[in-house]
């Protein structure tokens, strides 16, 4: 008697964890396009934000190049500047 009982409440549990697994797989597939498309928007967020960030870069690199160049600009004429305020002039010596 006491076999039995035990074979029917290790039954009813079994059957009740087959039951429950179920279910959960069949939320795990119900719920699986939803958080596909979840995680499509956030790549697609992502690399809209890569995007801009790789675009902010360039127009800083270029603007960087730009003040480089003004100022070497700049820097050679403040030295012809004072080249020319300091040289010699020519009958002088």
């Amino acid at each position: 008697m006491l076999g039995l009982t035990t074979t029917r409440h290790l039954r009813a549990v079994t059957a009740g964890l087959e039951a429950r697994l179920t279910t959960a797989y069949l939320s795990a597939e119900l719920d699986r396009p939803r958080l596909e498309r979840a995680q499509a928007r956030e790549r697609a967020n992502l690399r809209h934000r890569l995007e801009r960030v790789v675009k902010a870069h360039a127009a800083a690199r270029q603007e960087q190049a730009r003040s480089a160049r003004a100022l070497r600009v700049v820097s050679e004429l403040v030295i012809d500047q004072r080249n020319s305020s300091t040289a010699t002039p020519p009958g002088a010596m």
